[in-house]
């Protein structure tokens, strides 16, 4: 529901209008944990996962001993005001990271719904941040959250793994990203559907193949934008796939950003053309 409060609507108070970044305050906080704890009351999430998760957070995450008696879990832990934000949201990554590995398919899809459901919350919060999978991106679209969730769904094990990758060097819980990985990592899922599907060692190969198997499948014009793509990714001012020699052009968030939307959509335009040319 959409409600603008009485004060608001006559001028009384001020409607919020700056998007939130580099922070995790208490009304998303409040969020993260309601629905976390919606998964296991309403949802009926599996409780010997939740007894797993438990266990493993305190062995793998905070590496404490064996039979120690320790009573934190992910939800307490995160509540830790010494925490800093990015560190906070380290835990959560961590935490769904580990519950989409071990659920069942029931189980997922209930995650999945309590995903979608948090970053609903996100947006009415006016975050700048929206969970891709399991991985915070700063993004508030809708739109390029279900692209790069699309082709990481419905593609092979090696182009998620690059896109996934892509995330990762830039969610914001990386103090330290790596715009020129992540735009290296999205080309790379291009390049590997593209080989998968018509072979050679790279991008431009592939496409060479591409243009003689199926000449009219993809306009021409199509086919240059991918190439210009993957040309700028092997520019030496760049360093993206090869050895910095100038610092000429600096990739910054927008760049790496653009480039995973880039990359998911042509892998879900890519994936939509071949299912129609084999119909």
């Amino acid at each position: 529901m959409s409600y603008i409060p009485f004060s608001q609507r006559l001028g009384y108070t001020e409607i919020p209008t700056t998007i939130i970044r580099e922070s995790l305050p208490e009304n998303v906080m409040n969020s993260i944990q309601n629905i976390f704890c919606e998964l296991w009351n309403k949802y009926s999430a599996s409780l010997e996962i939740y007894k797993l998760l438990n266990s493993q957070f305190d062995r793998y995450y905070l590496n404490h001993r064996i039979g120690r008696a320790y009573s934190i879990t992910p939800f307490s832990y995160i509540d830790n005001d010494e925490l800093e934000w990015y560190e906070k949201i380290d835990v959560i990554e961590w935490t769904l990271q580990f519950l989409y590995s071990n659920f069942n398919e029931s189980d997922k899809s209930k995650l999945k719904h309590c995903i979608s459901e948090l970053n609903k919350e996100f947006s009415r919060h006016r975050y700048g941040y929206r969970i891709v999978k399991v991985y915070f991106v700063e993004t508030t679209s809708e739109d390029e959250i279900n692209c790069i969730n699309r082709a990481i769904d419905e593609t092979n094990t090696n182009v998620a793994t690059h896109l996934r990758q892509a995330i990762c060097s830039i969610t914001p819980s990386n103090q330290a990203p790596d715009y020129r990985n992540s735009i290296k990592e999205s080309i790379s899922a291009v390049g590997s559907y593209l080989r998968d599907n018509f072979g050679g060692t790279t991008l431009g190969e592939a496409i060479k193949n591409l243009k003689k198997k199926k000449p009219n499948l993809i306009n021409r014009f199509i086919l240059e934008a991918i190439e210009k793509l993957y040309t700028y990714t092997n520019q030496p001012d760049t360093g993206i796939r090869h050895e910095l020699l100038s610092q000429d052009y600096v990739p910054d968030h927008s760049d790496a950003l653009f480039m995973l939307i880039q990359a998911s959509s042509l892998v879900n335009y890519l994936t939509n053309k071949f299912a129609l040319s084999d119909e």
